[in-house]
C-alpha cells in the first residue's frame, strides 16, 4: 500500500464534490481491511465474505449504536458501496486485488444491517 500522503493525494485527484463517496468512507474501508486482516490473520488479500463479516463489527467498534448513521452519511447505506470503493481503489492503484475478485461477492453479501 502507499503511503499515507500519496494515498490522500490520490483519493483527492479521483474524488470531487459529485463523487458519492467522501475521502472518510475510503478510509474507512482501508481501516476495515486492516481489521480484517488482523482477524483472519492474513498480511495479503482478504475475500470479499470475510471483508463482509468484518464490516459489521469494525463499524460497531468504531462507531457503537451510531455506526450505520456514520457510515449513511459518508454515502455508505449498502455493501455495493462497500465493493465500489474496494474496486475504485483498485483502478487507482491504492490496493492490489487478485483475480478471482468478483463486485458480485459484494452484491450477494445480503443485507447491509446494524
Amino acid at each position: 500500500m502507499k503511503s499515507r500522503s500519496a494515498f490522500l493525494e490520490i483519493l483527492a485527484q479521483n474524488i470531487g464534490d459529485k463523487h458519492p463517496y467522501s475521502i472518510e468512507a475510503y478510509n474507512f474501508v482501508i481501516m476495515t481491511l486492516a481489521f480484517a486482516r488482523k482477524k483472519i490473520g492474513s498480511a495479503g488479500d482478504v475475500p470479499a465474505s470475510e471483508f463482509v463479516k468484518a464490516l459489521a463489527d469494525y463499524a460497531e467498534r468504531e462507531f457503537g449504536p451510531m455506526a450505520k448513521k456514520v457510515l449513511e452519511h459518508w454515502g455508505l447505506k449498502s455493501f455495493k458501496d462497500f465493493g465500489e470503493i474496494v474496486f475504485n481503489m483498485s483502478e487507482w492503484g491504492l490496493l492490489e486485488m487478485s483475480g478471482n475478485d468478483k463486485m458480485e461477492e459484494f452484491l450477494e453479501a445480503g443485507e447491509f444491517k446494524f
